[in-house]
């Protein structure tokens, strides 16, 4: 017996002249980094997408590579740095030479380093360390070492801000990233470090909500100031 089964037309993604420029205008979206795993293209641990720059906003901003409101200028600006002051790091060779090559003309300095064993030079030297979803991908020893290692880093009278995905310490932490207890965050305490603030927050992020820590910690030699966030 012969059966006839209709098939629907194929049809493809709709398409604009608009969406084909933002497609080509991602920056990064080839990149390949080396890993654990041998090389793979860029993702993202919390299998949401995340907001990659534009080389037609990129280009807003001629001769230095970066937008005119961009992230590092703000930091540089908060702390009373120049661009002298800027350290950042990653443990993949091939993100640091992607960073090298999207900003040309930065005088950051981006350099390969490992945050389980960062160079001793590193040892209260900065006025800011910035910390957001690292330590959410690290168990065990790492993750502690983890956190010690980051507390290090900062300067006496230096901050700390950390981003992190949140948790009860009786809720499943499900798959990888495993957001941190709130004993966690505090444990920066155990490092010398006072607490500024510690805010359990829900960032929308449109299609879900995601409960988040934002805290702030200083350096040994500062003064705890309880719990004032600046933001």
């Amino acid at each position: 017996m012969d059966i006839a089964v209709d098939q629907a037309p194929q049809t493809s993604l709709p398409t604009s002249g608009l969406l084909e420029r933002i497609r080509r205008g991602i920056i990064g979206d080839d990149e390949v980094l080396d890993g654990p795993y041998g090389p793979r293209r860029i993702t993202y641990a919390d299998y949401t997408a995340s907001g990659r720059s534009l080389d037609f906003i990129e280009g807003l901003h001629p001769g230095s590579g970066a937008p005119p409101l961009d992230a590092r200028r703000l930091i540089r600006d908060a702390v009373g740095g120049t661009e002298d002051d800027l350290v950042i790091f990653d443990v993949s060779p091939t993100a640091v030479a992607g960073a090298r090559r999207r900003f040309p003309h930065s005088t950051v300095e981006y350099v390969t380093a490992d945050l389980l064993s960062p160079p001793p030079s590193w040892t209260a030297a900065f006025k800011l360390v910035v910390e957001v979803y690292t330590l959410q991908v690290l168990t065990g020893a790492a993750r502690r070492t983890a956190f010690a290692r980051t507390a290090q880093m900062v300067a006496p009278s230096g901050r700390l801000l950390v981003i992190a995905g949140a948790r009860d310490e009786d809720d499943d932490p499900g798959p990888m990233p495993w957001p941190l207890t709130r004993a966690e965050i505090e444990s920066f305490r155990t490092y010398g470090l006072n607490r500024d603030s510690i805010v359990d927050l829900i960032d929308d992020e449109g299609w879900r909500s995601v409960r988040r820590w934002r805290a702030w910690f200083t350096g040994p030699d500062s003064v705890d100031r309880g719990d004032a966030d600046p933001f």
